[in-house]
């Protein structure tokens, strides 16, 4: 097995979901499945490249099988450690985390959008992204701002749309879901605009690629050519499974995170083979299908115990950092189950290890957005890294001398060691912990109500100059061509 991905300085948080032997019977028998089985690959050069690499390929059947040589080989390339780079340096990303907690990014793909204070749902436009790459970059436990598919612009170009209202309006890093293989240069081209040119994107690229499986065992031309492109230009890969527990994947939690963690290691491989070094980070997004009805949903317990497990057989048995859903709601309306879903599967996929947690301000399976639950996602996910970070044992963190100098029946609240400790405590900027007198007196406000005064606030804020007006022109320039050319 690669070594476990973790931060070396800090013993690593995780609920055992999966014990270490547990770990290498998965491990083993996806080496088995590489060789004996392997996977179909929809694209040429790939295929090319990994007989050149030691794959055995049939090109008829478009099937390459790994031989645990090949594996092993590809999972000892894939960097240790890398950053996230961000358009703004501050708001870079180092992995592992240097205080050995996780990052979050909100919602990718939806096409739906509820306004605050609406009860229907209505299509997302480019004007809605844009507000939502101003709001994310606002909000200070969002790290990386993904966007939703507009509604208002030619479909074969609206992840470009996307990538441009993004990128004009949040200085945070962007994952990008590419919609087709002929698009991925132009995005590719629309985020080098942003910073510059070919020579600035190559150095600091605030982009990462989904590349995601046609589960199982299988992928389309179009993630293929994001991998080889993404090889080209070192652009950081999200190597992404989607397996839905009964359909797409076996019924059982735990097969599921065997077929995901396979799939994301053919990625891994497909990757390394290109580009030795270019960073990988392990993403499975499980869903589960009710057999009752034949609905797909990703908050049912068996989908987030196929979630858990599937995080910690990326990161301990493949060594990658690990990227999975940890918000969002099946619920169809935006109601208290989408709340309290969120906030169960971010708990468990935090405590599992996750290093990258996703999907914030999402629900009805991840095809809705709010502004409303992005703002209530964020101040859960900074309880999480509170929770996280954990505590160390030392005679300072157990307050020894204090302990030991305190009188029987006496209180500690006069010490030195509270008052040096005493705003060490999270603050909740959301959450009200006042008597309900206090509470009537201050405000007298619900969630809800203090959730949308926030978000008048914050959609109150001036836009921030993040480009110039030469790097908005050349993006401006890359849009109208690359409209052209798909047409």
């Amino acid at each position: 097995m690669a070594q476990p991905y973790a931060n070396p300085t800090s013993p690593r948080r995780s609920m055992p979901f999966l014990t270490d032997g547990e770990i290498e019977v998965l491990y083993e028998k996806a080496l088995v499945f590489c060789e004996t089985k392997g996977f179909k690959i929809e694209n040429g050069p790939m295929l090319r490249a990994l007989e050149s690499a030691g794959a055995q390929v049939d090109h008829d059947a478009e099937v390459a099988k790994f031989p645990r040589s090949l594996v092993e080989a590809a999972l000892k390339t894939v960097p240790a450690s890398f950053s996230l780079c961000a358009l703004d340096p501050a708001h870079d990303l180092i992995f592992p985390h240097p205080a050995d907690s996780f990052y979050v990014r909100t919602n990718t793909g939806a096409t739906f959008y509820l306004d605050p204070g609406a009860t229907a749902l209505r299509r997302l436009t480019v004007a809605d992204i844009q507000a939502w790459g101003r709001l994310g970059d606002q909000l200070e436990h969002i790290d990386i701002c993904a966007f939703g598919t507009p509604s208002d612009v030619p479909q074969y170009a609206a992840d470009i749309h996307g990538l441009n209202a993004i990128l004009s309006n949040s200085s945070k890093h962007t994952w990008v879901q590419p919609y087709h293989e002929n698009n991925v240069q132009h995005l590719i081209e629309l985020a080098a605009a942003a910073v510059g040119g070919e020579a600035e994107f190559r150095d600091r690229c605030p982009i990462s690629f989904i590349a995601c499986s046609l589960t199982p065992y299988t992928f389309k031309p179009l993630d293929a050519e994001v991998i080889l492109r993404a090889a080209e230009y070192g652009v950081p890969i999200q190597a992404c499974s989607l397996p839905s527990e009964g359909g797409t994947s076996p019924v059982t939690p735990i097969g599921t995170a065997f077929v995901a963690g396979v799939e994301v290691l053919a990625m891994t491989v497909m990757a390394q083979v290109l580009k030795p070094g270019l960073p990988v980070v392990g993403t499975p997004l499980v869903f589960a299908m009710d057999m009752q009805t034949g609905r797909v949903g990703q908050s049912s317990p068996e989908a987030l115990a196929g979630a858990t497990a599937a995080v910690q057989f990326v990161k301990r048995a493949l060594g990658l950092p690990a990227h999975t859903y940890a918000a969002g709601s099946d619920s169809p309306v935006f109601d208290q189950q989408v709340t309290i879903e969120a906030t169960l599967q971010a708990t468990l996929v935090a405590m599992a290890g996750a290093d990258l947690l996703g999907a914030a301000g999402q629900f009805q399976t991840a095809t809705a957005l709010s502004p409303l639950q992005l703002i209530m996602d964020n101040e859960v996910m900074g309880l999480l890294k509170r929770l996280v970070k954990g505590s160390r044992v030392d005679d300072e963190s157990l307050g020894w001398e204090t302990i030991l100098s305190v009188l029987h029946s006496d209180t500690f609240l006069m010490s030195e060691h509270t008052y040096t400790h005493c705003r060490d405590a999270w603050r909740t900027k959301l959450f009200t912990r006042e008597s309900e007198e206090t509470w009537k007196m201050r405000s007298g406000q619900n969630l809800g109500q203090r959730t949308t005064e926030i978000y008048e606030q914050l959609a109150a804020t001036p836009k921030a100059d993040l480009l110039d007006d030469a790097k908005l022109q050349a993006m401006s320039d890359v849009v109208q061509k690359a409209e052209q050319a798909l047409a």
